[in-house]
């Protein structure tokens, strides 16, 4: 069967901007990413049956399933002989295009992937701890690249004091839930008839968490680990939970989670334009920040390190990762500054006052400035950083400690070479302040300095501020930005029916949203750079 297909990019005039299934089916084979990842996986061995589709096609698959929101779907749609009569035309289309060599070319069978295929690669090797490490690392290698013939990091543009939305990342952490409601929990077994009281690892629903619907066990010769009913006592064919899966209480007490971190970039001056740069997995609880971290030194690795100019995140982020991230990477985080701890009372107070929403400022004496007045006499003026604004303060007639109305200015912002015990960059920020008596300047270094462990600087001053957005707008252009990482990890919750995860394992959730955001760069790389265009980039 002969099925015709478009060969151009999509229209611009129609209604919906959705890519139909056509569309979808260009853009995962044409674009470099799926077939970058498949070669990051080792090839068959010799030992038993050689695999049936190329590797890029099993992803594509995966790929699919969370576009369809399960793999049956996606096998009911491929299951459609014009369906796949389309994914195979497009593929040899593709192999004529980069393989010179006819002999060299792989064609695809007559029978259209199915859900096992998909499963049993997962399971057998996709989310082996070698190969998804080798995935994720390709992933941002090549998504890396992909940025780049965007025009994304282009060096010439944006400055310190007005960084480029090209030139700046954002990202954040999302958790996704277990597929199973049970977890794994310790429970207190008294035997009848002795009265003794022991403790076994138990199945337990996050309603009833004292009662056990399975105990779980491990063989002591092979290490298996394998679940018993709790009632009959037989063995079951499968674990009722996902051990792999850890605990949280975002989603009440007894809830597993995995927590994920993506870091992205966009072009603010076109639509479906977001890249997602890196993706990475909490190795314990609680630790998003170390995540982000570790995914931004990846990144300032890659060959957009010397590039990015400025680092979008919420409040996990604190004093001493901003610091590093000021001094080790040479970025300027765009961060919140996080609330001032408050006590009982002060909490009561505003309760009282109807103000529980407002929450206490945080603020930090930075000393005293002074400037020469034409007549040679000294003008002092006092210092603090309030909320991550430079502020000025000033006693007033009752002997109180009040803040000036009239605010230093940001003028500039200088980033210097400093290779010293870790630390690669040092920066300097000129306020201009509008003293009545004469206008002066001054310098400020917004991190700690060097053999200093405090990182008191880093947590409370920001060069990009929070506060007075007419003063300064770079905050209120580039923290926006945090929305869309927001967005595209709702996006991909969306595919997950129940808000569940569909597979089992953490690396196994993982690789499920790595090929979720695969799908959308490579979407979007498409509506970009244009359909011939990805054509010309893939036969050179």
């Amino acid at each position: 069967m002969t099925t015709a297909v478009r060969k151009s990019a999509p229209a611009q005039g129609r209604r919906s901007s959705v890519m139909n299934f056509e569309e979808l089916i260009q853009a995962l084979i044409w674009s470099p990413l799926l077939h970058e990842l498949a070669r990051a996986i080792p090839e068959k061995g010799p030992e038993g049956r050689p695999r049936k589709y190329p590797e890029a096609i099993v992803l594509m698959f995966g790929a699919l399933a969370r576009h369809h929101r399960s793999a049956a779907a996606a096998e009911a749609e491929l299951f459609n002989d014009s369906a796949w009569q389309i994914v195979r035309h497009e593929w040899d289309r593709f192999q004529r295009a980069t393989v010179a060599n006819p002999a060299d070319r792989v064609s695809l069978p007559s029978e259209g992937i199915c859900w096992h295929h998909w499963k049993h690669a997962r399971d057998t090797y996709l989310v082996n701890d070698t190969i998804i490490e080798e995935l994720l690392k390709q992933f941002t290698a090549t998504s890396i690249e992909m940025a780049l013939e965007l025009g994304y990091f282009d060096l010439e543009e944006g400055s310190l004091s007005h960084p480029s939305s090209t030139r700046s990342i954002y990202g954040d952490g999302t958790e996704v839930r277990s597929a199973y409601r049970c977890l794994a929990r310790q429970v207190e077994v008294v035997d009848e008839d002795t009265g003794e009281v022991s403790i076994r690892l138990a199945a337990v629903e996050p309603s009833r968490p004292d009662v056990a619907r399975a105990w779980i066990e491990t063989d002591q010769v092979t290490g298996e680990i394998y679940a018993l009913d709790a009632k009959s006592g037989k063995r079951l064919a499968r674990l009722p939970l996902d051990r792999e899966a850890l605990m949280s209480n975002k989603y009440g007490e007894y809830q597993a989670n995995q927590n994920i971190v993506t870091f992205h970039t966009r072009n603010d001056d076109a639509s479906h334009s977001r890249m997602t740069l890196a993706i990475g997995m909490d190795e314990s609880e609680n630790t998003e920040a170390d995540t982000a971290m570790r995914l931004l030194e990846q990144l300032a690795a890659s060959p957009i390190g010397p590039a990015i100019q400025c680092v979008v995140y919420d409040k996990a982020l604190r004093g001493v990762h901003l610091d590093r991230i000021l001094t080790e990477f040479g970025y300027i985080p765009v961060v919140k500054v996080a609330a001032a701890p408050s006590t009982k009372a002060e909490k009561d107070a505003r309760r009282a006052a109807g103000q529980e929403d407002k929450l206490k400022p945080k603020n930090l004496p930075l000393g005293s400035r002074e400037h020469t007045l034409a007549d040679g006499s000294v003008c002092k003026h006092l210092i603090y950083a309030t909320n991550g604004q430079l502020v000025e303060m000033d006693w007033d007639e009752r002997g109180a400690l009040v803040q000036v109305s009239r605010l230093p200015v940001r003028r500039q912002v200088k980033k210097q070479a400093r290779e010293r015990g870790g630390r690669n960059w040092g920066w300097s920020v000129e306020y201009e302040v509008a003293c009545p008596k004469s206008a002066f300047s001054f310098w400020f270094t917004p991190h700690s300095a060097y053999g200093e462990k405090e990182t008191r600087i880093a947590e409370n001053v920001r060069i990009f501020p929070e506060v007075h957005e007419t003063v300064d707008p770079e905050f209120r252009r580039l923290a926006g930005r945090r929305n869309d990482s927001e967005n595209s990890h709702s996006q991909y919750k969306e595919t997950l029916r129940h808000k569940r995860s569909h597979t089992l394992g953490r690396n196994g959730m993982l690789l499920d949203a790595l090929l979720f955001f695969a799908m959308e760069n490579s979407k979007n790389w498409l509506r970009q750079i244009g359909w011939s265009k990805s054509v010309e980039l893939q036969a050179s």
